[in-house]
């Protein structure tokens, strides 16, 4: 929905000032908890792409799980990679799941403006919600 609003005077720079929602420093916590969930949930990804990569590197030198002799160092490498890889991708999907959901959180809890709406019509009740932030 496009609002127009058409005023004959100008409005005047104080006015506008007043009539801007004002933001606390939650909005700005909101947007650094916003932030770095966002790097956290790269980081999960990345340790995704690790631990996937050290198990197809396993597939070739162990492919039933026993690795011989002379592959077993390089086995053994590729083994903990694997497992620190999705260590990395669990804590960082979780972490950066729970940050951007708290910077969500903060950027809604600031000063959110609500207008609820609900009007009679032929067919029923029509509600009409907004949330402005």
């Amino acid at each position: 929905m496009l609002v127009v609003l058409v005023a004959s005077t100008p409005v005047r720079a104080a006015e506008a000032e007043q009539s801007a929602p004002q933001r606390s420093a939650v909005s700005g916590l909101g947007v650094a908890l916003v932030g770095l969930g966002v790097a956290g949930l790269g980081l999960g990804l990345a340790g995704t792409l690790i631990a996937a990569d050290a198990s197809r590197t396993l597939s070739v030198y162990a492919p039933n799980g026993v690795p011989n002799q002379a592959d077993a160092g390089i086995v053994s490498v590729f083994s903990r990679r694997q497992g620190l890889g999705s260590g990395l991708a669990i804590g960082g999907f979780a972490g950066g799941a729970a940050l951007l959901v708290g910077g969500l959180i903060c950027l809604l809890v600031d000063s959110p403006r609500v207008a609820l709406a609900v009007v009679p019509g032929r067919q029923g009740l029509t509600v009409s919600a907004q949330l402005r932030f």
